[in-house]
């Protein structure tokens, strides 16, 4: 008997090849491997600091545990195993192709036509396909990211993104809900924050949050594009409180669209539900939205805002920011420390040293 499920993998990978060679024909072997090291150096960075939040359980030891014995057992096919067993998968694919049709989409009818200079600035402001190549390669590496995830929180794609998760929930919360978790942000948030990490939950959370990342930087992309326009046309709406205010009009509008559209009524559940999905989730994942704009330069968005409003941004904020990124890395030195404590081999361990 045919098995459907692998051969979609060899589709999906014999695709995935053909897009990535027509990148490479197309845009220069030069730019290309400008875009392999961007995104392997940022999803290197984010698959360490994933790798140490799913091991550690806030200073815990249970955590701990499972992180050394994880990299006394690691070795190269285990290492590659996730790429090989889910990365290519269908809905993996999918989300490939939903990136690829989001950027194009936002490129061919949103993007700037007309650059303007200014001496203040230094460059023009404008969207190129710089852009484009790095939201196409990011796509790839997301699609990989879930795999990745889905293998080490012992799941596969089809129960992420499937109606429900039959995993059976830990006594203290079975007071939330008495069905299978439904496939939705909102339901997801309270059990995923309920839940240390490391769980199933956790990871479903992980899940959610990568996609809303990936559709906030399109969203700022649009948010560039218009901010040109503006300043092009009157350059003093963008200053003071002419900004703010349209902004939360805007925001506004958007939460009740939001509710009408998604209900086809205005029942203060759903316009509660919709208030969570769109700020509450970009709350907990402000920090690495700011990270990527203003360390990694993503979209040149950072030099746009400030010289477009005239915001600076304080020193102290970029070094707060820097070390709430460490954060989590410190929370793994510490839980590692006590765990070989507790297993008497703290003390062999600095002799060895």
């Amino acid at each position: 008997m045919i098995d459907w499920h692998v051969n979609w993998e060899w589709i999906g990978s014999l695709l995935s090849s053909a897009a990535l060679a027509l990148l490479g024909c197309c845009l220069g072997c030069r730019i290309l491997n400008r875009m392999f090291a961007v995104c392997l150096g940022v999803s290197f960075i984010q698959g360490l600091l994933l790798l140490c939040a799913s091991n550690v359980t806030m200073g815990g030891l249970s955590g701990a545990e499972r992180l050394v014995k994880s990299v006394q057992r690691i070795g190269w096919k285990r290492l590659f195993k996730p790429w090989i067993l889910h990365s290519v998968t269908l809905e993996a694919f999918r989300d490939f192709n939903v990136g690829i049709g989001i950027g194009l989409g936002l490129f061919s009818t949103i993007s700037a036509t007309r650059p303007f200079k200014s001496g203040l600035h230094g460059s023009s402001i404008r969207l190129n396909l710089i852009h484009l190549e790095d939201m196409v390669l990011q796509s790839v590496l997301t699609a990989n990211l879930y795999g990745i995830l889905c293998h080490f929180g012992n799941l596969n794609m089809e129960q992420v993104i499937g109606s429900g998760i039959s995993e059976k929930r830990p006594p203290t919360l079975h007071s939330l809900s008495v069905t299978d978790l439904p496939n939705d942000v909102f339901t997801v948030l309270p059990h995923a924050l309920a839940f240390l990490p490391g769980s199933n939950f956790f990871w479903i959370f992980i899940y959610y949050s990568s996609i809303f990342l990936r559709g906030l930087c399109c969203m700022a992309l649009l948010i560039q594009a218009v901010m040109q326009e503006m300043h092009e046309w009157k350059p003093n709406v963008l200053r003071c409180s002419h900004f703010f205010s349209t902004m939360i009009i805007t925001l506004a509008a958007t939460l009740v669209s939001c509710a009408v559209i998604s209900t086809g009524g205005m029942p203060f559940i759903a316009f509660l539900h919709e208030c969570i999905r769109q700020l509450i989730l970009p709350c907990l994942i402000s920090f690495e939205v700011i990270g990527l704009l203003y360390f990694y330069g993503i979209f040149n968005i950072a030099k746009d805002v400030h010289f477009m409003m005239g915001l600076k941004i304080s020193k102290y904020c970029i070094i707060l920011l820097t070390l709430s990124s460490l954060v989590v890395v410190l929370l793994s030195g510490i839980s590692i420390y006590r765990y070989y404590c507790t297993t008497n081999l703290c003390s062999s361990f600095f002799l060895i040293l």
